[in-house]
């Protein structure tokens, strides 16, 4: 069983007898000869029921109980430690680990974790003491010298942290390169003495690719380029791609220094083929530079030098989408969604590229076969974006989602945008739209799951309050509630018409037609052709008994988009009364 199973396992037994232990578990004054009576699996259950009520000098007798009848399992100690740091209580784990590294029963991996504990919770003196001594446990482990290393820089001690290093270098030789990387990043030194350590560096590891690449980036941050140039060009000697050439350019984008960047790869290719990868960081040169007109020239001649460059052909059809030839992109990125590697801004610039060529794809009361056959197209590539998102990435979730919902498939939005709202920067447009979805699906009990969720987590967000205030309106439910919710909406944005809607809406629920009709007059004004608003001033101009000057309110309520079925049903009613 592995250790992740057993903690699953005694943490179900936790559950399981809970209700038993509130009345017979034995607390800190039960006699040892009791506890002995005990076998070690359910004293350490009562252990772990003991740290989830807090009774802590409790739960560790218990706990040493069960280590010395199990005899002294250190994965139960492991489990222990999990726990209490799950609960809370991490500041207790040094103090209780302590004993077991006096007497060296505590192993590499315990011992690092409580050294991370004191590092958070105690002095940077208190953790490079116990890293000490956990060094005297492993001696011939690097590992914990580097991080020793980082504490003393980290104390401001450097002349110990090079002697520290130095020393290392001398028992670890076969670990110099993660050496000199600590000593890159753990010691002050100025400028000229930051080239000399890479010099000792990369002679003492020549093969070192890590240290190579350090070293460029290094070298280009202090204007070095020539140098940074020259030692890319002898490590590209003999290679077919220039992939340390690469790293200069990659390193002058991340700066920032596009020109520099520019004329760097010109004159490197200026009398040969550039190669593809080169060519990539070309394009997107020019197009950073806001020059597509010459991006897309490059793109072209670069997909013509690599036809069968998928990326090329991807850069080609984002340039061409950038400056409006829709058709042409539309061309250029439909074959690259049956290649095994396509990726998910190829297919979202063919998504906009599509309905943006054929702006009636979202609506639906016009059809034809063309456009029947896009929507069929955009269904299919939503469905393969769905299968290549990961559900940690919440913007790909929510564009999904969202784009799902334009489409209409409603139901098939809610599982992305609901992955969405776990990312704080997603969430308020994820939790919006599945409202939208649960609304067009009439599912009325989760809307209202959503927009409290939302509330909660966006308390002075005046959107979200009107929202979950109309919603409850429309079901005319928990009235008092929708109309504070909406009033500190109108707080926030007083002159909203939507608002003001929403909070007419609410009176006319609750019998106040005076005081609906105020409020979606006030409403009406500021949005003049909604149909939902307009139709709301119908209904309250009945309730008031002046049927005849609803009747045009209505009927304008039918030619601003509002549902003419429902609409002329009211309006024959009014008329077959008079």
């Amino acid at each position: 069983m592995t250790l992740a199973l057993l903690l699953f396992s005694l943490l179900s037994y936790v559950n399981l007898f809970a209700s038993t232990f509130e009345i017979s578990q034995p607390n800190s004054n039960t006699d040892t000869e009791e506890l002995a009576t005990f076998g070690s699996s359910t004293l350490f259950i009562m252990a772990l029921s003991e740290v989830n009520q807090g009774n802590l000098n409790s739960a560790d007798e218990l706990f040493m109980q069960s280590f010395v009848s199990g005899s002294y399992n250190i994965d139960l100690l492991k489990i222990y430690v999990e726990v209490l740091v799950s609960a809370g209580y991490p500041e207790h784990v040094p103090a209780l680990m302590a004993p077991f590294v006096e007497i060296g029963a505590i192993d590499y991996e315990l011992g690092l974790d409580r050294i991370a504990i004191i590092y958070r919770y105690g002095t940077l003196e208190q953790a490079l003491a116990e890293l000490e001594s956990l060094i005297l446990l492993f001696p011939n482990n690097p590992e914990l010298s580097l991080y020793k290393g980082g504490l003393l820089s980290e104390l401001g001690m450097f002349e110990k942290v090079n002697e520290h290093y130095q020393l290392m270098l001398e028992m670890h030789p076969d670990s110099s390169e993660d050496i000199y990387l600590r000593m890159l990043k753990d010691l002050n030194v100025d400028r000229q003495g930051r080239e000399d350590l890479f010099t000792k560096a990369i002679n003492a590891n020549p093969e070192s690719e890590l240290l190579q690449e350090y070293y460029i980036s290094f070298l280009v941050s202090v204007d070095e380029i020539q140098k940074a140039l020259k030692l890319a060009n002898d490590n590209d000697d003999g290679l077919e791609e220039p992939i340390w050439f690469q790293q200069v350019i990659q390193q002058l984008l991340e700066r920032n220094q596009l020109l520099t960047a520019r004329d760097l790869i010109e004159n490197q290719f200026k009398d040969k083929q550039i190669t593809v990868k080169s060519g990539y960081y070309f394009i997107g040169i020019y197009a950073e530079m806001g020059d597509f007109e010459q991006a897309g020239e490059f793109a072209l001649k670069l997909v013509s030098d690599y036809p069968s460059d998928e990326m090329a052909a991807a850069l080609l059809g984002h340039i061409q989408l950038s400056v409006g030839d829709y058709e042409e992109a539309v061309a250029t990125l439909e074959p690259l969604m049956n290649s095994e590697n396509a990726r998910l801004d190829w297919l979202w610039d063919l998504v906009e590229a599509k309905t943006t060529l054929f702006p009636d794809i979202f609506d639906f009361s016009k059809t034809n076969d063309n456009l029947s056959i896009q929507r069929e197209s955009i269904r299919k590539l939503l469905s393969q974006a769905s299968e290549m998102i990961s559900p940690s990435d919440s913007r790909e979730c929510l564009l999904v989602g969202v784009v799902s919902q334009s489409m209409g498939e409603f139901r098939k939005s809610i599982h992305p945008l609901e992955q969405a709202t776990l990312n704080p920067n997603y969430s308020r447009q994820a939790y919006l739209s599945l409202s939208i979805a649960y609304q067009e699906l009439n599912d009325s009990e989760m809307n209202i799951r959503v927009l409290e969720t939302a509330a909660k987590q966006f308390s002075n967000d005046a959107l979200i309050l009107n929202a979950l205030g109309y919603t409850y309106a429309e079901l005319n439910q928990e009235l008092p509630r929708a109309k504070k919710l909406v009033m500190t909406a109108l707080e926030i944005d007083p002159n909203n018409p939507a608002y003001l809607d929403s909070l007419g809406w609410i009176y006319f629920q609750e019998n106040e037609y005076t005081l609906a009709f105020d409020y979606l007059v006030r409403a009406s004004n500021g949005l003049p052709e909604d149909p939902v608003i307009l139709e709301h001033l119908g209904r309250c101009l009945i309730k008031m008994g002046k049927q005849e000057k609803a009747i045009p309110v209505l009927q304008r309520a039918i030619f601003a988009g509002g549902d003419s079925e429902v609409l002329n049903s009211i309006i024959d009613e009014i008329k077959g009364t008079q």
